[in-house]
C-alpha cells in the first residue's frame, strides 16, 4: 500500500509541476540508461537505471533557485 501511495503522490506531482508544461529534452545516456528533462522557467529531470531498476527525480521548487531543487529516488523495497 506504501508503494501505491508513493505513486500517486508522485503523479500528482507531476500534472501539477509547471516545468512538464515546457519544452522536452532526451539526455544522451548510457544504454542501459534513460534522462529526460523538462523546462519551463522551472525544471524537472528524471534519470532512469534500467540495469539497478531504479530511478530519481529531481525539480525545482516553485520561485526558488535551480540550486534548491528536490530530489525523489526510487525505494530499494519497491524493486524487491
Amino acid at each position: 500500500m506504501k508503494n501505491q501511495v508513493q505513486l500517486l503522490a508522485l503523479l500528482r506531482h507531476r500534472n501539477g509541476h509547471s516545468a512538464f508544461e515546457g519544452t522536452l529534452e532526451v539526455f544522451e545516456s548510457a544504454a542501459d540508461r534513460i534522462a529526460l528533462g523538462w523546462n519551463n522557467e522551472t525544471f524537472a529531470r528524471l534519470d532512469v537505471d534500467l540495469t539497478a531498476m531504479c530511478a530519481s527525480i529531481t525539480c525545482s521548487r516553485l520561485g526558488a533557485r535551480a540550486e534548491d531543487g528536490v530530489t525523489w529516488h526510487s525505494a530499494a523495497e519497491a524493486r524487491a
